[in-house]
């Protein structure tokens, strides 16, 4: 490509609407990637995310619920849901958190999640 043409495509920002249609174009085949199989391509790249996604708006609607395992108060399954819904919050990669303890505790929730998981139902 000659200079001239190359010092035009960068002005009228040539790349920046390339990308900007590559990126709709991605959006639109993953919608319909959503409308046939239920679920996009990108959802594979990163599974625990998608997930983390799907099941805390789950989670926590069962907050304040009406139903609890047989074998614990209602307290403590409201304390369980807590720490649940924190380590979903931290699984779905929507902030990062440097916080060494607050880790721990979202650790602690995902594993809770795996625990109880059979026991999510309302």
């Amino acid at each position: 490509m000659n200079e001239k043409l190359e010092d035009f495509l960068s002005k009228i920002g040539f790349y920046r609407i390339y990308y900007f249609f590559d990126r709709v174009k991605n959006r639109i085949k993953w919608r319909l990637q959503i409308i046939t199989t239920g679920h996009a391509e990108y959802e594979y790249w990163n599974p625990d995310i998608a997930i983390a996604k799907f099941a805390l708006p789950l989670v926590k609607s069962l907050k304040g619920g009406c139903s609890y395992p047989a074998d614990m108060t209602v307290n403590k399954w409201e304390k369980i849901l807590d720490k649940m819904i924190l380590g979903l919050e931290f699984a779905s990669g929507d902030e990062y958190w440097s916080d060494l303890e607050k880790i721990k505790e979202a650790q602690e929730g995902l594993k809770l999640f795996g625990k109880h998981f059979l026991n999510l139902w309302d």
